[in-house]
């Protein structure tokens, strides 16, 4: 899960903000990449660093995991906030996942190390939490907006609809043809038109 409580060591250069933010990018660039295993070692290779450097910052892996995930959930909340409309959601779920799938690839694209939410088995150490993070923070936006636009459901069917919505994206994501290959844009389409039909006709069927 993600935490806010994060352990920060004192840091003791005088850009030891820069250094911080470097050593933090560093360890997202290892969590995209799943060939990589998420070590202290790596992390300071990948950012250019001795080991040592990153105990003036962070008291452990687990420490640089969770500022991690800080940033990353920040990221993904602020990047679908302009598409989680409540208004959307009332009027149109199928436009509305439509929307939201696009926006996930959007952001994806721009933050590889969130392609982790899509994967079935993720690993447990950091990027297995981070995975969970985001997955938690794309269920509770996306379950705010139609709790804001469903009222008369029942919380619990609320609930039931949206986790097989998020489970049937996040399957479409793990299965998505690479980049290029004919059909991709498509096959993108078809699974947010299907998910928001679905949502709509359930959510339609418990109000009445």
């Amino acid at each position: 899960m993600c935490s806010d409580k994060v352990s920060v060591r004192v840091p003791v250069r005088r850009n030891g903000i820069a250094t911080r933010e470097r050593i933090i990018a560093a360890a997202r660039a290892l969590m995209a990449r799943s060939d990589v295993p998420m070590t202290l070692r790596g992390i300071a290779a990948e950012a250019g660093l001795s080991p040592a450097a990153i105990y003036q910052f962070f008291a452990s892996q687990e420490d640089v995991g969770r500022a991690v995930e800080v940033e990353s959930v920040a990221a993904l909340e602020a990047s679908l906030a302009p598409v989680l409309m409540a208004q959307l959601a009332a009027a149109d779920p199928v436009v509305f996942f439509v929307r939201l799938l696009a926006g996930v690839m959007t952001h994806q694209s721009g933050h590889p190390e969130a392609l982790c939410m899509a994967r079935l088995d993720p690993e447990p150490g950091p990027r297995g939490a981070l995975a969970e993070a985001l997955r938690t923070a794309l269920a509770r936006q996306v379950g705010a907006a139609f709790a804001r636009a469903w009222p008369e459901v029942p919380s619990a069917r609320l609930e039931q609809v949206l986790v097989i919505a998020q489970n049937a994206m996040l399957g479409a994501l793990r299965g998505l043809p690479p980049r290029g290959v004919e059909g991709r844009d498509a096959f993108l389409a078809d699974v947010a038109q299907l998910v928001g039909r679905y949502v709509g006709d359930a959510l339609a069927q418990a109000r009445a």
